[in-house]
């Protein structure tokens, strides 16, 4: 008797499972044991680097769970995992450089990290005293020395294959992250699974958790695995295909295409004759980033790809133009306006990059480009250290413009007094309320000349003779922001003549019906218009814009504080109704140049009364 076909498709199809099952498992079985051999690795050959990425991540899990309200221990939390994060690029220094080195060396290693214990704990007093705008780019700068330090340290002696060593570790680095990202995905589906069918409470800040765990002790334990130990681990490295795909038929076209748009908008500026805003600045230097970063990691694909020889061998040149014109607009803004830490930043971050690309220029025949990190390296610590740098040179500056803007206007006596003048031109009482902000923020603002103990910007009108003007702009759009709000309680409000009333917000089209449906007051956002009507009938329609024109222009644009009723109005009248709007606040944004008013959000009184 013959097998049912049934039943054979049903043993084959098991069968099938089971191997399809037994697979599944075997290939879980080999990624886990995977995972546990580049965790030994990484722990075995860098241990001191692990302990401090596991303590990093142990201090930020702590914060992570500290109540916001405890700012002062907050901020303790943050500074130390601060000291031990930046340990973890100083000590695979340290250990690279060991393993480079065949001979005994002077310094133990042991000695070596304890000097680092002493640097963490010194700069966790010296380099992170508080967390404000200097500690914290100060200590960015050094990480970023330190981190292109970990590149470099294995071919100080010499260049041969750095650049195909970076390209290994940033392949490494992209894939590691790219799992460590599904592995984070997963754990958090899970989570949220637990959560949803057995109605088990997940706290919020676990997901968090566990994101730090994946990317601060998981992800740089198998970055580490691929690390090469010597130079036979070098030298077996292909070029990852995927990486390959990326940068000729991706970035590289997108490079050029972007370059075109670059130049496009340069001959604009020709015929306009009008200089670029300060957004070009950062576009170009971010765009001239990108450039160098794809010019280095693609120098091992000129020899395989006509494409990528091509594109190396005259975007270098083609990029320059565009650093022209950034570094005219850098220029003018620093004449007009003095350094500000960012400018500064802007402006050597443009020196390297084109000194970058004078350098491919120079070697592209002979691509040897461990110098150019190095400059980068020495520019990063250059710039927040010693007497040269960004925030000395900020200061110095903006302090010359302030002692000028007071001796222009005759505003400071011999014995460093302030003289209040109101007759200040408002172009100069923005700047100086803009160097007093800056100071505020970033400095200690009783440096500045004749500035009393305990300044703040309120205290402008009785010291200087003017209100704060309020750096609230959009530079690179020509606006600048404005709100102005109503003193609640702080008037009666005048009613005499008006014979009905109603309030109104731009949230959404509104509309308020008065005495059963015979008038109506409405809003229409897409014209932001305000109606009233009269039995179906438009009697009065003005557009918010033209209502809170003539009170910001009263207040200036500068002004952020409440103001009185009297200045929160608007009248209007017309053969057929007599209106005021007295306004609870306005926000919106006003054109530099035309001084037209774009009013984006506003809530009002309405008084009305039609005339017989």
């Amino acid at each position: 008797m013959g097998i049912n076909p049934i039943v054979m498709w049903l043993r084959i199809h098991h069968q099938n499972d089971q191997s399809v099952k037994e697979g599944v498992k075997m290939k879980v079985k080999d990624l886990g044991r995977q995972l546990l051999q580049r965790f030994a690795i990484s722990f075995r050959r860098f241990p001191v680097s692990m302990f401090m990425a596991a303590a990093t991540v142990t201090l930020l899990i702590v914060l992570n769970h500290v109540d916001y309200q405890q700012t002062q221990y907050r901020e303790i939390l943050e500074r130390v995992s601060m000291m031990t994060a930046i340990g973890f690029p100083m000590t695979l220094i340290i250990r690279l450089y060991r393993e480079d080195r065949s001979g005994p060396t002077r310094v133990p290693e042991w000695m070596a990290y304890g000097l680092v214990i002493v640097l963490q704990v010194a700069g966790f007093f010296l380099l992170v005293p508080e967390l404000g705008m200097i500690q914290v780019t100060r200590y960015t700068g050094y990480s970023l020395a330190l981190y292109l330090g970990f590149l470099m340290v294995p071919y100080v002696h010499d260049f041969e294959g750095f650049e195909m060593h970076v390209v290994r570790l940033f392949a490494a680095f992209f894939v590691t992250y790219l799992y460590s990202g599904i592995l984070y995905t997963g754990l958090a589906l899970m989570l949220g699974a637990i959560h949803i069918l057995f109605e088990i409470t997940i706290p919020s800040r676990l997901y968090f958790d566990i994101f730090l765990v994946v990317a601060g002790v998981v992800a740089p334990a198998v970055f580490l695995s691929e690390v090469p130990r010597n130079s036979e681990e070098k030298r077996s490295y292909d070029y990852s295909k995927v990486l390959r795909g990326v940068f000729l038929f991706i970035v590289m076209p997108l490079l050029v295409v972007y370059t075109l748009i670059l130049y496009a908008f340069f001959i604009r500026l020709l015929i306009t004759r009008q200089w670029p805003h300060n957004l070009v600045a950062h576009l170009v230097v971010w765009y001239g980033i990108a450039t160098a970063i794809t010019l280095f990691l693609s120098t091992p694909l000129r020899q395989q790809h006509p494409w990528a020889a091509l594109f190396a061998r005259w975007m270098p040149a083609v990029i320059l133009l565009p650093f022209g014109i950034m570094f005219t607009g850098i220029g003018i803004r620093i004449h007009a306006y003095g350094v500000t830490e960012p400018r500064f930043f802007l402006l050597v971050t443009g020196i390297w990059l084109t000194g970058a690309m004078l350098f491919f220029i120079w070697r592209f025949r002979e691509p040897r480009y461990l110098p150019i990190v190095a400059a980068l390296l020495v520019m990063a610590v250059l710039s927040v250290t010693g007497p040269w740098n960004a925030y000395s040179i900020s200061r110095w500056s903006q302090s010359n413009r302030y002692r000028q803007l007071l001796a222009n206007h005759q505003l400071l006596e011999t014995d460093g007094t302030i003289i209040p003048r109101q007759n200040i031109p408002e172009e100069d009482q923005r700047s100086i309320s803009s160097i007093l902000q800056y100071y505020l923020r970033y400095h200690d603002v009783n440096q500045l000349a004749g500035v009393p103990q305990g300044f703040e910007m309120g205290d402008m009108d009785s010291i200087y003779g003017f209100a704060a003007h309020y750096d609230t702009g959009i530079p690179w759009e020509g606006q600048e922001y404005v709100y102005l709000g109503r003193e609640e309680g702080s008037e009666l409000i005048p009613i005499e003549g008006y014979t009905h009333m109603t309030t109104l917000n731009t949230y959404g089209s509104q509309k308020t019906e008065i005495n059963e449906a015979e008038l109506q007051v409405t809003y229409h956002p897409e014209s932001r218009t305000i109606r009233i009507l009269n039995q179906s009938l438009i009697v009065y329609q003005q557009r918010l814009d033209e209502m809170a024109e003539p009170i910001i222009q009263a207040a200036g644009t500068g002004k952020m504080g409440p103001l009185p009723f009297g200045e929160m109005i608007f009248t209007d009248e017309t053969e057929t109704v007599k209106v005021m709007i007295a306004f609870r606040h306005i926000n919106g944004v006003v054109n530099r140049h035309s001084q037209k008013v774009e009013v984006e959000g506003a809530e009002m009184e309405v008084f009305f009364a039609l005339k017989p």
